[in-house]
């Protein structure tokens, strides 16, 4: 992504019927347009930005005469789903965190627009009444990220592939996941809101887990890293399957195996599907196989019916502390940027035989510097000399006849 470059300041003078010598009015650029992200609690996936691979905002307008000012370049927002994690390439080929967007409706500027450029009225003084500076706008910061979403959640339903994860949701909220008798109906997390005993939760409807699914088979790692946030697991079994206590240990190995400590969390194991009347017969045995399991009472339900639900959610909503309460790992966003030089900075390099000039102020005036008039050469020399960039050359060891570079420009010295 690339912010927009701010606007280059003017070199006018004000020339008007009986003010032929009206002094400078050369107006200041307009701001680079900066990107930012959103994050945005309605936003589940970063599907909208699929293959737009570059993402620009505007370029700030040039300053005029009569001392206009540019117009700032247009900011690009990018709506994002609340959870998204932002990294930056770095130098080493890796990638370092640069922002956690967990507070939502919060604009965080990631690339920053350029600053705009002078006009020639801001170098007016006792000594040069007519400046022919002005500054060229600074570009904007250009780089590369990666995103990354975590889907932030207080409750995760999970399990493996066709346990009824789905059709509870839809029950218990206003979601409408998707819902068919074949595993992976989900393919990516499902948000609900669910309201009880005034307080407001969000469960997560996490796809299910194979085998192997903490060491990537199938979708696993995908679908692992959502429950990462979540402050409460509800791990739902399928009643129906011949032993319960294996299948639930078997999803349970996969959490436990995960980096991400999920095993940690709350568990509140669940028999699902006990409308169904071969697991009503055996409800007694499988209930004691998952307990067993578990290693604590499980909860029974059927998504189907909503007998249970009541009884559940009332078990899980005094594991959630209320937002007062909650432990909070929130913090004032800080977009790590590299600060600008100071304008006492100069550094001379050498290029075989060219001496290469790095001072930040001084790079901004020599786009707008009209070399073919000696004034304007001579307005530029004194700046040269005002940021110590002349005795800095001289003690490089410069000569006349030595080839001296300030941004894309080659001087010859003398």
């Amino acid at each position: 992504m690339r912010a927009g470059k701010g606007g280059n300041g003017a070199i006018s003078f004000l020339h008007e019927p009986y003010k032929p010598r009206g002094g400078p009015d050369g107006g200041d650029g307009g701001w680079g347009g900066t990107i930012y992200l959103l994050p945005r609690s309605g936003v589940s996936t970063l599907g909208h930005l699929h293959r737009q691979f570059k993402i620009y905002a505007d370029d700030g307008k040039n300053g005029g005469g009569r001392d206009k000012t540019g117009k700032k370049g247009k900011d690009t927002t990018l709506e994002v789903p609340l959870g998204t994690m932002v990294w930056q390439e770095s130098e080493d080929g890796g990638r370092d965190q640069i922002v956690d967007l967990v507070v939502p409706n919060r604009k965080v500027a990631i690339a920053r627009g350029g600053a705009p450029g002078r006009g020639n009225h801001r170098f007016v003084t006792s000594i040069n009444q007519e400046p022919l500076l002005a500054e060229a706008g600074e570009y904007g910061r250009e780089m590369l990220i990666f995103l990354e979403v975590k889907v932030l959640g207080d409750v995760a339903l999970v399990g493996s592939p066709n346990a009824g994860k789905s059709t509870l949701l839809s029950v218990i909220s206003r979601a409408r996941p998707k819902i068919a008798d074949y595993p992976f109906t989900t393919i990516e997390p499902v948000l609900g809101m669910v309201y009880r005993k005034g307080r407001e939760l969000v469960f997560v409807d996490v796809p299910g887990l194979i085998e192997g699914a903490s060491e990537g088979k199938g979708l696993g790692l995908e679908f692992l890293r959502h429950t990462e946030r979540v402050r409460v697991l509800v791990h739902l079994v399928d009643g129906t399957v011949e032993n319960v206590g294996e299948e639930y240990l078997r999803v349970a190995k996969e959490l436990a195996a995960y980096p991400g400590a999920l095993d940690n969390k709350p568990i509140v194991p669940v028999l699902n599907k006990i409308d169904i009347p071969e697991v009503r017969e055996q409800l007694a045995e499988k209930m004691a196989e998952l307990e067993k399991a578990s290693g604590q009472p499980p909860s029974k339900l059927s998504g189907v019916t909503g007998e249970g639900l009541d009884e559940l959610l009332d078990r899980v909503l005094p594991l959630i502390p209320v937002a007062d309460e909650a432990e909070t790992e929130l913090a004032e966003v800080e977009v790590i940027e590299e600060a600008p030089p100071r304008r006492s900075q100069v550094w001379i390099d050498r290029d075989e035989e060219t001496f290469v000039v790095s001072c930040k102020p001084l790079e901004r005036f020599v786009p707008m510097v009209r070399f073919n008039d000696w004034r304007a050469r001579m307005q530029f020399h004194a700046e040269m000399e005002r940021f110590g960039v002349i005795s800095a050359l001289e003690t490089a060891g410069v000569k006349a006849g030595d080839v001296v570079r300030i941004a894309n420009r080659e001087l010859v010295w003398d």
